[in-house]
């Protein structure tokens, strides 16, 4: 029985110890300090204590990747629906509006960045 229960505390302090590094991930990429770095305390130490994180005036990195193109590092702009070449109408959608070899960029925003960002018609 003491083997099971020493296998059990072993697992809990891994558990531990993996909560602890994503959550420290996580705010290395927030761009936001871990709360445990700031203290100066080691984790798990008597008496430590973590101050929440301050609010951080500086944008998400991942939204600030994610609304540029990779290749250009230029925000996407709005390509105006019309009418394509074979007649058929096309609606508004997000591009890269570089060029590149005398070709437009062909980068697009991932969908889930253009269903969150929808474009806004405004009437003629």
């Amino acid at each position: 029985m003491t083997r099971l229960a020493d296998a059990y505390e072993e697992q809990a302090a891994l558990f531990a110890r993996l909560a602890e590094a994503t959550a420290q991930v996580a705010h290395e990429l927030r761009g936001i300090d871990s709360p445990v770095a700031r203290t100066g305390v080691e984790s798990g130490a008597e008496g430590a204590t973590a101050r929440p994180p301050s609010p951080s005036s500086a944008p998400d990195p991942l939204s600030v990747v994610l609304s540029q193109c990779p290749d250009h590092q230029v925000a996407w702009t709005v390509k105006d629906g019309g009418i394509g070449r074979n007649g058929q109408p096309y609606p508004a959608f997000w591009r890269c509006n570089e060029r590149t070899d005398g070709e437009y960029c062909k980068k697009r925003p991932t969908p889930a960045w253009a269903k969150s960002h929808p474009i806004e018609t405004v009437a003629a």
